[in-house]
C-alpha cells in the first residue's frame, strides 16, 4: 500500500494514541496485529509522555490454517530443479473465421515449472502489434472464463473455474488444436530443443505438412496493378509486397552503380531505320548517361533541308519494345506493362548493352506503353569506345569495331 490516509471505521483519521502493542489496526478490511515497534519509535513515544508496552509473541498458526508468514504453495524441489528455465515453444496459427478473416501466426510458450502458458502473436506488417495474445498462465480446457486480475496468474488459480482441467505438456502434439477460450489453434511446429525434450520422454512430435490451399479462394492473393504511370515499376512491386520495403542488395547495387556512372555519357550515332525520302539524311544522336540509366535523343540541324532539328526525345528512361508476335507464335499474350495495358507484353527497360553499331532499336515509352520510334546505330565517339573497353563489368563482352568508331564526334557540343 503506497503512503495514504486511512479512516479509523471509516469516519475519523487515525491518530498517534491508536497504535500500541497489542492494538488490531482495521486497514482497507485487514486485521493487523501490533506485536512490537523499533527503537525510534519507542523513543518517540516516550518524548511525548506515552509509555509502549514489551512486545508480543507472534501469532502462532493454528491446526489446518496457513502459517502466518506462508508465501503461497511451494514447488517440489524435484521439479523445481530438473524443470527450471525449460520452456517448450510450438508454432501455431488461428483460422479467423470472420468476415474478411485471416490466418494468424502465434508462437506459444509452455513453462514446465509450473506448467504455465504463454501466447505470443507474430508480428505483420499492415496490422497493428499486439505482443501478447495471452499472457503467462494456467490454461483451462475447454474453458470461456477469462481469468481476471491476477487471480490466473502463475501460482493462484482463478476460483471462478476450480472445475477446469488445465493443459499439461503431454496434451501439446504436432498437428493437435488446442482451445484457447474458444479460439481453436493449431499446433504446426516446434523448435529443435522441443522435439529433443519430447524424444527423451517417449513422444514423437513428428511433422505436420498442411495442405496447399488456393489462396483466391480466401481472397489472399497479392495482385499487382497495372503500372499507372506513377513513379516506377520497381516502386510499384515493392509497395505490393510490404508497406515499408526494405533496402535490398539491388538497391546498394544501384547506388554504387550511380555513383561509378556519375559525368559519365555515352553517345552514338543512329538513323531512323524505316526512314524514307528526307527522312532517310535525317541523323540522331543519343546520349546515355550512365548513373541513372536515362536517355536523351537529339537531332542536328540540316540547313536547307526542311529540319530544324533540336531535342528530339527528352531526358527520361525508355524501354526496348519487344513484339511478342514472331518470337512466340501467334498465342494470346497478357497485355503490357504500360498504361492502359499498352506497349509489349516482353518490353525491358533499356541497358547499355542494347547499344552497338548495328543494333536496331526500337523505343517505348515507359509510363504510357506508346510505341516511339526505331533506330538504328552506326557509330559512336572515341569517349564511349574507352568506356565499353574499360569497363568489363559492365560491358562483359566487345561490343565495338574500330571501323564503326568516328574518328571525331560531328556534333561534339549536342550533350543534352
Amino acid at each position: 500500500m503506497c503512503r495514504t490516509l486511512v479512516l479509523k471505521d471509516g469516519r475519523a483519521p487515525f491518530e498517534v494514541s491508536d497504535f500500541h502493542i497489542g492494538a488490531d489496526i482495521n486497514i482497507f478490511g485487514r486485521v493487523f496485529k501490533i506485536v512490537d515497534a523499533d527503537t525510534s519509535t519507542r523513543r518517540f513515544f516516550d518524548d511525548r509522555g506515552l509509555e509502549l508496552a514489551d512486545p508480543l509473541p507472534y501469532p502462532v498458526a493454528g491446526k489446518g490454517k496457513p502459517a502466518a508468514r506462508s508465501l503461497g504453495p511451494r514447488h517440489d524441489k524435484g521439479q523445481f530443479f530438473n524443470r527450471d528455465r525449460k520452456v517448450l515453444q510450438f508454432f501455431c496459427t488461428w483460422q479467423d473465421d470472420r468476415t474478411y478473416g485471416e490466418c494468424r501466426d502465434y508462437i506459444l510458450h509452455y513453462y514446465l515449472l509450473n506448467d504455465t502458458v504463454e501466447i505470443r502473436e507474430v508480428f505483420a506488417q499492415g496490422r497493428t502489434n499486439f505482443p501478447v495474445m495471452l499472457r503467462r498462465q494456467k490454461l483451462p480446457k475447454n474453458s470461456f472464463i477469462v481469468p481476471s486480475g491476477i487471480s490466473g496468474a502463475i501460482d493462484h488459480p482463478d476460483e471462478q473455474r476450480p472445475q477446469f482441467d488445465f493443459y499439461t505438456y503431454q496434451d501439446f502434439h504436432v498437428g493437435k488444436t488446442i482451445d484457447v477460450y474458444g479460439r481453436p489453434m493449431l499446433l504446426k511446429s516446434c523448435d529443435a530443443s522441443t522435439w529433443e525434450w519430447y524424444l527423451k520422454h517417449g513422444i514423437d512430435q513428428g511433422k505436420l505438412r498442411l495442405a496447399e490451399t488456393d489462396a483466391n479462394a480466401n481472397g489472399n492473393a497479392v495482385h499487382i496493378p497495372t503500372y499507372n504511370g506513377f513513379g516506377s515499376e520497381d516502386d510499384l512491386f515493392a509497395m505490393c509486397l510490404s508497406l515499408e520495403p526494405a533496402m535490398t542488395d539491388h538497391k546498394i547495387e544501384e547506388y554504387n552503380r550511380f555513383m561509378r556512372g556519375d559525368k559519365k555519357v555515352l553517345r552514338y550515332l543512329a538513323r531512323l531505320q524505316h526512314g524514307a525520302g528526307a527522312d532517310a539524311r535525317r541523323e540522331f544522336v543519343i546520349n546515355y548517361f550512365l548513373a541513372d540509366d536515362v536517355i536523351s535523343v537529339y537531332e542536328p540541324p540540316i540547313r536547307n533541308s526542311g529540319v530544324v532539328g533540336g531535342l528530339f526525345l527528352m531526358r527520361g528512361r525508355y524501354k526496348k519494345h519487344i513484339p511478342a508476335k514472331g518470337l512466340l507464335g501467334n498465342i494470346d499474350l497478357p497485355v503490357g506493362g504500360g498504361k492502359g495495358g499498352r506497349g509489349g507484353c516482353l518490353s525491358r527497360w533499356l541497358v547499355p548493352t542494347d547499344f552497338f553499331p548495328g543494333a536496331v532499336i526500337t523505343f517505348e515509352h515507359g509510363q504510357t506503353g506508346q510505341v516511339l520510334s526505331t533506330f538504328k546505330v552506326v557509330g559512336y565517339d572515341e569517349y564511349t569506345r574507352k568506356i565499353v573497353e574499360g569497363d568489363r563489368a559492365l560491358f562483359p563482352q566487345p561490343q565495338v569495331s574500330r571501323r564503326s568508331i568516328l574518328p571525331r564526334c560531328p556534333y561534339p557540343c549536342l550533350l543534352r
